[in-house]
């Protein structure tokens, strides 16, 4: 259901001009890093609207960033995504799937 409410949100963005400044700059594609985990999970790109994700804040709001890991982005494309994990994060090669939220 959360998932579906930030969808709605994204979808009336026009209509909230101050609001929509904001979150328009941060639509795109992320990924959440965290090194302790790293080496025994795959690292899933998700789309701003993603439950998960929620624009790069994460789904627990009292969370603090960095703290067990980070999300990363937003970048405009997955392509440009993975050219960045490629290119600083390259033991994640080949360990980014798609999280469930992108069709």
């Amino acid at each position: 259901m959360k998932g579906q409410n930030i969808i709605l949100l994204d979808n009336l963005l026009e209509y909230f001009e101050s609001v929509s400044k904001i979150l328009i700059k941060k639509r795109g594609y992320y990924f959440y890093f965290n090194k302790p985990n790293r080496k025994s999970k795959t690292v899933l790109i998700h789309i701003h609207h993603c439950g998960e994700c929620c624009y790069g804040n994460g789904k627990i709001g009292k969370s603090k960033p960095g703290k067990n890991g980070v999300w990363i982005g937003p970048f405009i494309s997955k392509e440009s995504l993975t050219e960045f994990v490629n290119d600083n994060f390259p033991d994640l090669n080949g360990l980014l799937s798609d999280c469930n939220c992108i069709k």
